[in-house]
């Protein structure tokens, strides 16, 4: 599935926590609540804490010790969280 972009007109109209919930909303309109196999919780911590640290690295050139201080975590946290969820670390250096 193509990822969509929202123009920053569109995001700066809401709150994080506004988009999370129009998110959220529409993707439990798509999806079987019945299934017992839906683990909704443990995939959403998962996709969000990925994107989140995902995206950090990449606005700080992959300083590590950087992003971990924005994200609030300690570096050693981060690098094991990379390794969890198989997050691609450039090299600041072929920057």
């Amino acid at each position: 599935m193509p990822k969509k972009e929202l123009s920053h007109n569109v995001i700066k109209n809401f709150t994080l926590d506004e988009l999370f919930d129009i998110y959220i909303k529409k993707y439990l309109d798509n999806i079987d609540l019945n299934d017992d196999n839906n683990f909704i919780h443990k995939e959403f911590i998962h996709l969000l804490e990925k994107s989140l640290i995902k995206n950090t690295l990449e606005k700080t050139s992959y300083n590590k010790i950087r992003a971990a201080k924005i994200l609030g975590i300690n570096r050693n946290s981060l690098h094991k969280k990379v390794v969890e969820l198989s997050i691609e670390c450039k090299s600041r250096k072929n920057k």
